[in-house]
């Protein structure tokens, strides 16, 4: 009997022992249009295994990468897309991403909303910014509303970032927007522990009146 302890690791664990054992097979197909033809059933195959892929723009290229990673690259056919380089594949990336030290001026908001308020400087005055320093109110007042904190002014929010931008940016309460799903966040974490207490005791009540039913 075959352990698959004794196989060779799976390349792409996503899509199993037996596609890389049809891939493998494929390789020895000395007729080039019977390889082909199976390596176009084995990405098939492949797409319905894993059906989340064709949600992203040219998943059918992404399949037939794919297809030559669990081959090794060394998977012959007229693919209708071409063979990527190992190295773009598999190759680690040179540069390395810059890591943001000291603190966040603001550290209710993070370090992401003031690089997207950086971004905002960057951009040309029109509607395009202003929906884009709109989207930005809309993250910070979800921040402080996950904060427990009911009511935060607009004109606050508006203060905050033009404080961050270091008064590049001119933001005004009036001018923010703001969308129903972010006025109506609330926190779901029960607060001091009440609404616990509260099920414990409706808890405790319905034992007890099942007790007094079976006697």
């Amino acid at each position: 009997m075959k352990y698959k302890i004794s196989n060779n690791p799976l390349i792409l664990r996503e899509y199993g022992r037996n596609i890389q054992a049809m891939v493998e097979y494929a390789k020895t197909i000395e007729d080039r249009q019977k390889r082909n033809k199976l390596a176009y059933e084995i990405v098939q195959i492949m797409s319905n295994l894993n059906p989340q892929l064709k949600e992203i723009p040219d998943y059918k290229q992404k399949l037939w990468d794919h297809l030559f990673i669990i081959s090794g690259f060394d998977l012959d056919v007229d693919a209708p897309y071409p063979m990527p380089e190992p190295e773009a594949i598999l190759g680690r990336p040179t540069e390395k991403m810059p890591y943001y030290t000291g603190r966040p001026r603001y550290r209710q908001y993070g370090w992401n909303v003031e690089l997207m308020i950086q971004e905002a400087i960057k951009m040309p005055e029109g509607p395009q910014k202003d929906a884009y320093i709109n989207q930005i109110a809309n993250t910070m007042k979800m921040f402080l509303r996950s904060m427990d904190r009911e009511t935060t002014p607009e004109e606050v929010i508006a203060e905050h970032i033009n404080e961050i931008s270091k008064g590049k940016l001119h933001v005004s309460g009036e001018n923010l927007t703001f969308t129903k799903s972010t006025l109506n966040y609330k926190h779901s974490r029960p607060t001091n522990g009440h609404s616990n207490n509260n099920n414990k005791k409706s808890r405790k009540k319905k034992s007890h009146k099942n007790r007094r039913k079976r006697y």
